[in-house]
């Protein structure tokens, strides 16, 4: 059953209640359980506040009504501070389709901080970042709960209008549930104990990850140790085992594996024996000679070398990052819900008036990828080398694999040494000078002329008619990219001006026209000079919580362009349909002008 609360919609007029099935726990013949801290609980009641808090005024009078609704004459905006992502954990008697993930949003409204539980058909805009972290909203709300069991319900939100970002919110206020406050955090729907991190699976989130953990000195004066080929000849005899001893030479990203069907509360599958394995790492200035342990093999190459390198080939590289750009998503599989995080990097390390071009997914270390920034040594191994010298132009950078990492310098390594040295020299040179962050990347590059292009590919299996552009657009998500052919003429090229649109439609009987002008502001790349830690929030994903500023942030738009220029080109389609597509120049970091 589903209580609902109704609020005026825009143009005045009331949501009429609706019904429907519910998942979730509110016991509404016993108002005191309710009080009790258990995931989603609703307060009946809370002692006299002041200022009066809204939040508690709507539960007070959907939990005194004897109907299944009631309507609130008075819509008060609040501030969304976090939005937070886990699998969906009940298959609605089914076997599990999209949307697999759901989200619970926490509120404010300046009184009281509250969770609630985002319905299944607001997805959409959390997948374009139109619902987000620091934004007013205002929202219609429900309580659910679920007719197998008794006892507790959750509030839903059914409804929901995004409006501008905030200025400023405070977090100083507290829930109004102190059990949502509790740590670690738990999700409203309950069964899966954990969050995910909010635009891909293979980063840890949430406070039930160690971060920044440094190993701590161990002794091993009592401990007996074993290694790895000792064991081997030896474990099948063996009832009681020591302590093995290894090195780690080689981490893969975190792999996720909760699916809804299954009942795996942590489905990482990391350490789950039972009792679970005491792993102890130990800090490198204790390891002995004695134990004769395997050394790192590292492969650095130079930039110089990299174009003599097999495809495929798997290398490390160090350099000075001179350029960084915003980060993207890319779909894992064409109708998944699942992404990939990634964002292009150039790196130079003096050997070379070309940088390495670094397509760097997220490695499973957020702490590093959402905090990397030009003029910073950069140190990335088992990097994979992707080439294909028979495509125009000529194809040639450095991707990620699966067991790659970003790291500190090797001081005992020749080339990074010879890095380091040349790097004391270029304080005041070009690449510190140029340096950019964010902005679109078009990479693989297009040629030139469309003959060359056709040339390389097969243009048909993807030469989409223009009245498709509309469609394919619209499906992208939040930092999604889609690159499209579609054939046409161009009929006005201009600068930010839009005084022949009426004279277009007129003078070509125009039956659509598609206005796709809108730059966002982290498309266009920046100069990596003032207000950084501003510049590198700005071009990392949007987070799931809200991080509050220490003063009021500047706006990008206010930003001086690293690119040289803007202009709006028209392209008419063979059967009068036409778009209108942002077309920007050649900035300072190498880009190809790009539509």
């Amino acid at each position: 059953m589903k209580r609902v609360l109704n609020f005026p919609t825009i143009s005045g007029e009331f949501n009429q209640p609706q019904t429907g099935s519910s998942h979730a726990e509110l016991d509404w013949r016993n108002p005191k359980r309710n009080q009790s801290c258990v995931p989603g609980g609703v307060i009946r009641r809370a002692g006299a506040q002041s200022p009066r808090s809204w939040i508690q005024k709507f539960l007070e009078q959907i939990t005194d009504s004897p109907l299944q609704w009631v309507t609130l004459s008075e819509v008060v905006p609040v501030a969304v501070l976090a939005v937070q992502n886990m699998l969906e954990d009940e298959l609605r008697n089914t076997v599990p389709q999209p949307p697999l993930y759901c989200y619970d949003v926490t509120i404010s409204d300046g009184v009281y901080e509250e969770k609630y539980i985002l319905d299944s058909r607001l997805n959409l805009p959390v997948y374009k970042n139109i619902l987000k972290v620091g934004i007013e909203v205002k929202i219609s709300v429900s309580c659910l709960y679920n007719e197998r069991k008794l006892d507790h319900g959750i509030l839903c939100i059914d409804d929901i209008h995004c409006e501008e970002t905030l200025d400023t919110i405070s977090l100083a206020t507290p829930f109004r549930n102190s059990a949502h406050g509790e740590i670690p955090e738990r999700s409203l729907r309950g069964g899966k104990s954990h969050y995910l991190a909010l635009w891909n699976n293979e980063d840890p989130y949430g406070d039930i990850w160690l971060t920044n953990k440094q190993p701590e000195e161990h002794n091993f004066k009592n401990t007996k140790i074993i290694f790895l080929s000792h064991l081997e000849m030896t474990w099948t005899n063996r009832r009681n085992f020591p302590a093995l001893l290894v090195r780690l030479l080689h981490k893969s990203r975190l792999r996720y594996y909760g699916k809804p069907d299954k009942k795996m509360i942590e489905p990482f599958c990391m350490n789950l024996q039972d009792p679970p394995t005491n792993i102890v790492i130990i800090p490198e200035k204790q390891v002995k000679p004695k134990w004769r342990l395997t050394k790192l093999n590292h492969c650095f190459i130079t930039r110089s070398e990299l174009d003599a390198m097999p495809e495929k080939q798997i290398c490390d590289v160090i350099g000075i990052l001179v350029f960084v750009g915003k980060v993207q998503q890319l779909k894992k599989k064409e109708n998944s819900e699942d992404f990939w995080l990634y964002r292009w990097i150039h790196i130079a390390d003096g050997t070379s008036e070309q940088p390495f071009i670094v397509e760097l997914f997220s490695t499973s270390q957020p702490e590093i990828f959402e905090n990397i920034y030009p003029m910073t040594y950069f140190v990335c191994t088992q990097l994979k080398v992707v080439k294909n010298n028979t495509q125009v132009p000529k194809l040639l950078y450095l991707t990620t694999a699966n067991k790659s990492q970003v790291s500190q310098p090797y001081i005992n390594d020749t080339k990074v040494n010879n890095f380091i040295h040349w790097i004391k020299t270029r304080t005041n040179s070009r690449e510190v000078k140029n340096t950019v962050i964010g902005g679109y990347y078009p990479y693989p590059q297009v040629p030139e002329t469309f003959s060359k292009y056709s040339s390389s590919v097969k243009l048909e299996s993807f030469l989409i008619a223009i009245s498709e552009v509309s469609s394919k657009v619209e499906d992208l998500q939040y930092r999604g990219k889609k690159r499209l052919a579609f054939q046409g003429i161009i009929t006005v090229i201009k600068e930010w001006l839009d005084l022949e649109s009426q004279l277009r439609e007129k003078k070509f009987g125009l039956r659509d026209h598609l206005y796709y002008c809108c730059v966002y502001p982290e498309s266009i790349p920046q100069k990596f000079i003032l207000h950084k830690s501003f510049l590198i929030q700005q071009y990392n994903s949007h987070p799931a919580k809200f991080i509050p500023s220490e003063k009021k942030a500047p706006k990008l738009d206010d930003f001086k362009s690293a690119s040289l220029g803007h202009f709006e080109v028209t392209i008419l389609g063979n059967n009068y349909y036409d778009n209108t597509f942002p077309f920007i120049t050649k900035s300072n970091h190498g880009n190809n002008a790009f539509i």
